[in-house]
């Protein structure tokens, strides 16, 4: 899922200590499974105070609306300013909701199973369905569904994985990619990558890539597929050493997945044919360790969380470690979560401001984070550096462009931008050095 924060999370300053004694707060939002046959799956945040000691808000859908909760919250995905809640249970339905309050919108029903979700620019959502298996549209605007046209039947399983990239969905089923035109809401090519059993995927907007994780057998191998054009597919690469690697996540030019409870780390930036272990998980549990996708990355720190559902007893527990040293920065357990499912992560050096020179960067600061109207960029200063600045939703969509930057200094009016996190990609185009950093808008 991947990967939006609600504005409404809580900012909190926990005092965890880095080697350079620099502190990191968080905002983590889990997504509640909850027990079958009982609605209480819901969406809950979590985090700690100075004083060290853990704040949860939960329930933030049945309080905001008065009513039960979800019978299997199958998935979450923030779009825009809606949420979009499965689920997968007695009365199958899926609900639209304003974000960030959650308030109930609407709720649609007789679309099968719905299993998975993936957002396609910021008012449209797609879903994979069983029972039957089929692929929709979700306009957000009128809260309409519609069949994606499948005039080759290509679309005969249920969607494992999607992502939005350049103007299509890409969606896993099984061994195969099916392409999906957003503009035209239909099947537009069937990609195979030939690595098994699609296990992951992974959209790098910065690089125009999308990531592949495939299984044979146990074998593990990534793919770097082009996510322009022709959707050029490169060579694929075993992960040595590596079996049955789950929960494909991407952060700070890192690929990670899991192998059992360890953590494993891939160069994204100059791929091989080996994985770094970085982490092994101090959670117990088996079937319930990592359930579902509650293994998460910030993209730009690396710093990752790892959920376990807790046999759906008590409350799930977490682990979020640090991406540098990957020592613990913080571990509890979230009260009321029954069956994490899911996990959003965002991390931060000190405040949430970014306003410290970094020696060698082409960026000196980007500021306020979060922005509400002007965000700052200080670019370093150069003679001969010109400089090209874009704003991209998490969802892949770019939302601001500015080329031909000589003065060192970029200002960004993102006032009429919705809410959300942003990535912000900065390329000096003399030397075609690129760097990309995260921001909250407000």
């Amino acid at each position: 899922m991947k990967k939006n924060l609600l504005s409404f999370l809580l900012v909190f300053s926990a005092q965890y200590m880095l080697p350079q004694t620099t502190p990191k707060t968080y905002e983590l939002l889990a997504v509640a499974e909850g027990n079958f046959g009982t609605p209480n799956g819901d969406i809950f945040t979590v985090g700690t105070h100075a004083t060290g000691t853990p704040e949860v808000n939960a329930k933030i859908y049945q309080n905001a609306n008065n009513t039960t909760g979800f019978d299997v919250l199958q998935d979450f995905q923030i779009i825009g300013n809606k949420a979009v809640l499965l689920s997968k249970a007695a009365g199958f339905r899926v609900v639209i909701a304003d974000y960030p309050s959650l308030n109930h919108i609407a709720t649609l029903t007789g679309l099968g199973g719905p299993q998975t979700l993936a957002a396609a620019g910021t008012a449209k959502a797609y879903l994979g369905s069983s029972n039957p298996n089929a692929i929709y549209s979700i306009d957000l605007t009128n809260n309409v569904a519609t069949a994606v046209a499948d005039p080759n039947a290509v679309i005969n399983g249920t969607a494992s994985y999607m992502v939005y990239a350049d103007g299509y969905i890409y969606a896993a089923l099984s061994s195969k990619i099916v392409k999906i035109d957003v503009a035209t809401n239909t099947v537009a090519a069937v990609i195979q990558p030939n690595a098994g059993t699609v296990a992951g995927l992974q959209y790098d907007a910065a690089n125009n890539i999308i990531w592949i994780l495939g299984k044979v057998s146990g074998t593990s191998v990534v793919i770097k597929m082009q996510s322009n054009g022709a959707n050029e597919l490169a060579a694929p690469v075993t992960l040595t050493g590596v079996t049955n690697a789950t929960q494909l996540r991407l952060g700070n030019h890192k690929l990670y997945f899991l192998s059992g409870k360890n953590v494993h780390a891939y160069d994204a930036a100059a791929p091989g044919t080996t994985a770094t272990f970085v982490y092994t998980s101090t959670l117990t549990g088996s079937w319930d360790f990592a359930y579902g996708k509650s293994f998460d990355v910030d993209a730009e720190s690396g710093d990752f969380v790892i959920g376990s559902a807790s046999a759906f007893t008590s409350g799930s527990k977490y682990e979020i470690v640090n991406g540098t040293d990957f020592t613990l920065i913080e571990s509890g357990s979230i009260e009321g979560c029954m069956g994490v499912n899911e996990f959003m992560l965002k991390t931060f050096d000190g405040t949430l401001s970014i306003q410290h020179p970094v020696a060698n960067e082409i960026v000196q600061a980007i500021y306020p984070n979060p922005v509400r109207s002007l965000l700052n960029i200080d670019l370093k200063s150069d003679n001969n550096a010109i400089y090209s600045v874009t704003l991209i939703s998490q969802l892949g969509v770019t939302v601001k462009n500015t080329a031909g930057i000589t003065n060192g200094q970029c200002k960004l009016d993102v006032s009429g931008l919705s809410a959300g996190i942003y990535i912000v990609r900065i390329t000096d185009t003399v030397t075609n050095t690129t760097i990309v950093r995260k921001v909250i808008v407000q």
